[in-house]
């Protein structure tokens, strides 16, 4: 009879909200907002109705069904807490608080699934698994499915270089990935759709979420690594943070200090006149030091605000000898060694970010303000020799100075059953540059770029049951005026005015997740791509930019599912007016390696990834190809440009007692082709031990990386008037020690995501 009664209350209570919406805020014990929180209505049998995820600030809208069957519990959850029922009510339901689960508390691996496909892209939860014991940001990052590359420099399959943002602050340096320790991750997602807020180039984005650790007074982290390849190297850190009450205080300071070998051998072909085989050896010296302090300030769960200062400082120099043998036609065959030195001094470079974000009813308000700085130097002088003759030497200097304002504004408001965000930004950006060559063999150059950017956008997304579909768009202005030696050219200023749209459907329930999704971006020429001075390479090559190059614009087509631990996703990119490389005759018959825009190029893409788990060892195996549609004959390429490429990665975590972990990777990619390039055959197995100790204080990790040395970045060039086939051995067989000391360490809680983003990667 209780049991029949409680039935019928059930009922009685998702009628009064049935058809509606219900609100509400997802806290922690502190009342901090949780961000990606899962909100699910069930009916009184348990069975999925509707779910949605919270935002940034922990609010959620969940839109109810308008046909039984009726929704009766409302079910929170998120990694590291313990579930909460709620029965359900019309309305907001208010903040809702979750308490940290007893098995977080005890720092106990727990099962918890790897991956999820969320509305935005694939989410890698990291706390709970065996990731947490991963080392860093960066050993989480490149043992994702979608993800390729090390130590700070990573792609995404089928996307290219994201962005990426640790608690909504934008990552501008790798020295923040080598700070953050797996174990103060909580998740990681890969956007693959980025949307109408990113800056137009970007094509993805990752999103690394942090846990919320309570903490007050000084904490900090001490680091040292030790890498031995050829030569050896080291990394010092030590990072500090204050926390009273509100305010967040924080400093870092890094030091690193590499040295890199490299081994090249190249095969030139300039078609019907010569060949040049070359041996090359390179040896580079770099250091780099970096320094940034902060403050964040809330001053309650509404409003915060925040500033970041940022100083580096990057010298190297290096030696590359280059043992040439020349074959031309009807001559004999003679020998020419040449000899770069390059020195690279370099500035000092600022950055300053400063944000606030904040919230008044409904509107959530989000700014960001941006200043940067840098000044690059590259001084080389090349000795060229031929056998029997006297040397001679060409010596260049090459400087470039970068400005940077930049200020964004993103505003979100919920409308109707879903969500509107809309704003503006502003970048203007200042690049000047000189090259100077001391035998006026390369003609010296002075150029001013002035560029203003300005963006406005707007996306809605709106909740239904399971499914959530958006729709945005971009519009961007854009003015460049150019200037060599002071003088404005009128033929080289540009204008333009591009609207950007994109929309996304995505489905998700408790076992399956899909989202089909489709976006236009436009990609600018690099500031380097766009230099006017040439490079000398030797006597028959050079290298220079194009300034007249073009933008090109991406259309994005592309389809995730997630079934529990099967992932897949396959996408269409067709390319107009993209920028590649391309050879042409310069003065005294020799080639100019530079850019140009192609009209179309197309691409196809496929993954598939498996991440199952075995007791104590936890597989994440994935496969992908990738196939590119380019007409090789308006290149005026003989050969066919259209082999696709396969990669294959197998990870492996292995759980053993006493908490070592052990993981051993494996990646592989077949030849390929890939714009003009045909990318050969690579492979690379690492193998890497970690263990924790006094309580997770001390951290060591062990890495042994391409034990085979089999890593290599060949690839043979096709082009209208020259080919060169090149094998590239870059000292990536390396061993390294890696010791974290932690006291009282917290992450801070600055909220700044910057502003021009897309301005700072083209500089």
């Amino acid at each position: 009879m209780k049991r029949t009664l409680f039935s019928v209350l059930l009922a009685v209570s998702s009628f009064v909200i049935y058809g509606q919406n219900i609100t509400g805020r997802i806290t922690d014990t502190e009342n901090r907002p949780v961000e990606y929180a899962n909100i699910v209505a069930l009916t009184s049998d348990s069975l999925f109705i509707s779910g949605v995820t919270s935002d940034t600030q922990g609010n959620f809208i969940l839109s109810l069904p308008v046909q039984p069957p009726h929704a009766a519990l409302l079910k929170i959850s998120f990694v590291g807490y313990e579930d909460k029922y709620l029965n359900c009510h019309n309305g907001n339901m208010g903040t809702i608080q979750l308490i940290p689960s007893a098995v977080q508390l005890k720092e106990v691996t727990v099962t918890v699934p790897k991956f999820k496909l969320s509305s935005e892209g694939l989410q890698t939860n990291v706390a709970g698994t065996l990731l947490s014991k991963a080392g860093t940001a960066n050993d989480i990052l490149k043992q994702l499915p979608n993800v390729q590359g090390s130590d700070g420099n990573f792609t995404v399959f089928g996307k290219g270089t994201p962005l990426i943002y640790i608690n909504g602050k934008e990552v501008r340096n790798s020295v923040e990935l080598e700070t953050l320790s797996s174990e103060d991750i909580l998740s990681v997602k890969v956007i693959t759709n980025p949307g109408t807020q990113y800056d137009n180039a970007i094509k993805a984005v990752i999103q690394i979420k942090t846990k919320r650790k309570a903490g007050e007074g000084l904490g900090g982290l001490v680091r040292s690594l030790y890498r031995q390849a050829y030569r050896s190297g080291f990394i010092e850190q030590v990072s500090l943070n204050y926390r009273k009450d509100k305010l967040d205080l924080f400093t870092t300071l890094f030091y690193n200090n590499m040295y890199l070998k490299q081994t090249q051998s190249n095969k030139q072909s300039i078609y019907n006149r010569l060949e040049q085989n070359g041996n090359i050896n390179i040896l580079t010296h770099a250091q780099e030091i970096y320094g940034s302090a902060g403050f964040n300030y809330e001053f309650n769960d509404n409003h915060s605000i925040g500033a970041t200062y940022t100083i580096d400082r990057e010298p190297r120099n290096s030696v590359m000898n280059n043992y040439n043998t020349v074959s031309e036609l009807e001559a004999t065959t003679r020998n020419v060694n040449y000899r770069h030195d390059g020195n690279m001094p370099n500035g000092t470079n600022h950055q300053l970010n400063a944000y606030y974000n904040g919230k008044v009813g409904n509107l959530q308000i989000d700014y960001n303000f941006d200043y940067l700085y840098s000044k690059n130097t590259k001084d080389q002088l090349t000795t060229q020799q031929p056998e029997g003759e006297e040397p001679t030497y060409i010596t260049t200097t090459n400087r470039a100075h970068n400005k940077l304002l930049a200020s964004k504004i993103i505003l979100s408001y919920p409308l109707g059953n879903g969500q509107i965000d809309a704003g503006s930004e502003y970048t203007y950006t200042r690049r000047n540059e000189t090259f100077e060559n001391v035998e006026q063999l390369l003609y010296d150059t002075d150029d001013r770029i002035n560029e203003n950017n300005t963006a406005a956008f707007a996306k809605y997304s709106l909740h239904w049951k399971a499914w959530e579909l958006s729709a945005g768009m971009r519009y961007q202005f854009t003015r460049s005026d150019y200037y060599q030696k002071g003088i404005k050219i009128k033929g080289q200023i540009r204008t333009y005015n591009k609207w950007l749209p994109e929309a996304s459907v995505s489905y998700g329930s408790e076992k399956f997740q899909a989202q089909l999704s489709y976006g236009a971006k436009m990609t600018r020429p690099s500031y380097y791509m766009l230099a006017t001075n040439v490079q000398y390479d030797d006597q028959y090559t050079y290298e220079g930019g194009n300034p007249l190059l073009q933008p090109a614009i991406y259309h994005n087509l592309n389809l995730e599912m997630m079934y529990k631990w099967i992932y897949f996703t396959t996408g269409y990119v067709h390319k107009n007016n993209e920028m590649l490389n391309v050879d042409k005759p310069y003065n005294n018959n020799t080639i100019l390696f530079t850019y140009a825009n192609i009209d179309r190029i197309e691409e196809v893409n496929a993954m598939l990834s498996l991440s199952p788990r075995f007791g104590c060892w936890e597989p994440t195996y994935s496969a992908s190809v990738s196939k590119q549609f380019l007409d090789n004959k308006s290149l005026g390429v003989t050969e066919k440009l259209g082999k696709p490429m396969f990669l294959f990665k197998l990870n492996n975590s292995f759980s053993l007692p006493q908490d070592w972990i052990i993981g051993v990777n494996y990646s592989c990619n077949t030849s390929g082709h890939s714009g003009v390039f045909l990318r050969k055959r690579s492979n690379r197995l690492d193998l890497q031990i970690n263990k924790n100790f006094f309580k997770n204080r001390l951290s060591l990790s062990l890495q042994a990386n391409d034990i085979f040395k089999n890593s290599y970045n060949s690839s043979i060039y096709y082009g209208n008037h020259m080919s060169v086939n090149i094998r590239n051995y870059s000292d990536s067989r390396n061993f390294q020690i890696n010791i974290a000391y932690r006291f009282n360490y917290t992450r801070n809680k600055y909220k700044g995501n910057g502003a021009g983003e897309d301005e700072k990667g083209r500089l």
